[in-house]
């Protein structure tokens, strides 16, 4: 598939693509009631809680990407830190603000900071990290509470993709928050038109006049698929696009000669075809 080494523009713009830096951000309908729904809890003068679940690669994340960003001067993303133990949630908030500090974490001197700073909004993805690496159980819970409700000082928007967490852990003392369900399918009736602006959007941005392909829903493994899931083929059909610029490239005859092998599924497929254009892009 690939033959030779690629040219400097192809390959910068492989490693861009493969990597998610495209910046493409597609809002169909459920998205754009939770995207007015975090705006929301920017806007509201009290603190709030809300809690987005939804099944892996229903766009979570990329949701509140987008809103970190829209809002950076007042939200603070929570990254766990990885590989530390027993870190409270202050901890893991003052980490994610001074990654390099070594400091000891005081809830008086982060909440000084968050006052001087003018950040009250804290973001946590994927609460269920936290909670497996460090064991925080219904410690978190507490923290929570105390920043978000006995401080009136913070919001919260919290995603995790386990239901147990919410009844047990967040929703269960009070009714502290409201849950959010995502539903990041995008339909068959849709995929053209995802199609079609993903390439707009990308050859505006990489300068490029690649032709958007038509594509059997066959390609998509299903009826419906997540909109994640969706923008990773996509990713990879526009790399193919790129490295066999400017002759056009038959989809339809690659799939079904790459797929002969009645083993192989389609996701896997697209994983084994992205595999090497990513070793052709960053060697």
């Amino acid at each position: 598939m690939i033959d030779g080494k690629l040219s400097g523009l192809k390959q910068e713009i492989l490693c861009d693509v493969l990597q998610g830096r495209h910046g493409f951000y597609y809002i169909w309908p459920s998205l754009k009631h939770v995207n007015d729904t975090l705006d929301q809890v920017a806007s509201s003068v009290e603190p709030r809680l809300t809690i987005l679940t939804g099944a892996p690669g229903a766009g979570i994340t990329s949701a509140l990407d987008v809103f970190t960003r829209k809002y950076n001067t007042r939200v603070i993303k929570v990254i766990p830190a990885m590989g530390a133990q027993n870190l409270n949630l202050i901890a893991h908030i003052m980490q994610s603000l001074f990654p390099a500090s070594q400091s000891p974490a005081q809830e008086g001197c982060f909440l000084k900071l968050a006052e001087l700073s003018s950040k009250s909004i804290i973001v946590i993805d994927d609460v269920e990290t936290m909670l497996d690496l460090n064991g925080l159980g219904s410690d978190l819970l507490k923290e929570i509470k105390s920043l978000h409700s006995d401080r009136k000082k913070f919001s919260f928007v919290i995603s995790t993709r386990r239901q147990r967490i919410i009844s047990t852990h967040l929703l269960k003392e009070g009714n502290l928050g409201s849950q959010i369900m995502v539903d990041g399918r995008v339909s068959s009736d849709e995929v053209d038109h995802v199609i079609q602006e993903f390439y707009t959007f990308c050859n505006d941005r990489y300068e490029t006049e690649l032709t958007a392909p038509i594509l059997s829903t066959q390609i998509f493994y299903g009826a419906s698929t997540t909109i994640d899931s969706l923008v990773y083929i996509l990713e990879t059909i526009f790399c193919l696009s790129v490295l066999h610029a400017p002759s056009e490239f038959n989809y339809e005859t690659f799939f079904q000669v790459q797929s002969n092998d009645a083993s192989v599924g389609a996701l896997d497929l697209w994983r084994r075809v992205r595999e090497e254009l990513q070793n052709a892009a960053f060697t």
